[in-house]
Parts: structure tokens; sequence; C-alpha cells
């Protein structure tokens, strides 16, 4: 949700973004300055999920095996996940507990 962009309330999309350029920076990818970019972690989560996709379900990636694939978790992501201002917990990836401390 909300990982595309292309809404007004651009803050939460562009937690993605801004993780997205770091993790490319972090590999020497470069890019032009990209600090004017705001995020906002809670910002306003749009639903954004398509009828036939809600048909379909939602289906959770399986997470939890960082040491053996690298993986990693939006900072902005696990602030969302404890300040629960939204009742984020409820449809957060249940295995997101594998990061959150």
């Amino acid at each position: 949700m909300d990982v595309g962009g292309g809404y007004h309330e651009d803050g939460l999309s562009n937690c993605t973004l801004r993780w997205m350029l770091d993790k490319a920076n972090a590999i020497c990818l470069k890019f032009n300055d990209y600090s004017a970019i705001e995020s906002n972690p809670l910002d306003i989560m749009h639903d954004s999920m398509k009828p036939y996709y809600k048909i379909l379900g939602i289906v959770n990636m399986k997470i939890g095996n960082g040491a053996d694939y690298n993986e990693t978790v939006s900072p902005g992501v696990i602030e969302r996940y404890n300040a629960n201002t939204d009742n984020y917990k409820e449809i957060a990836n249940p295995n997101i507990n594998y990061f959150v401390k």
C-alpha cells in the first residue's frame, strides 16, 4: 500500500523511495541529491488494492531469513508498526516481528 506513490499525501510512499535510493547508494549507484524528498512513515496510508487483488487476498511474503538473504525492512515500517496509530499491526505482515525490537 502506498508503495508506488501517486497520491497527494506522498510522505509514506516517499519512505519507500528514499529507502530504495539509500540502498542503491550503499552499493555505489549514485543519484542526484534527493535530500529534499520528504518522507513520513506515519502519513496517511491509502487502500490502493484493486478489486481483483481483493478477491485473491493478501499474500504475505515470507521474511525472517535476514542472515541468509540480507533482508532488511525500512526503519519507517518499524516506526509505523511500533506507533500503531492506525492499527497497522493488524494488517502488517505477521513475519515483521523478526525485525521489530
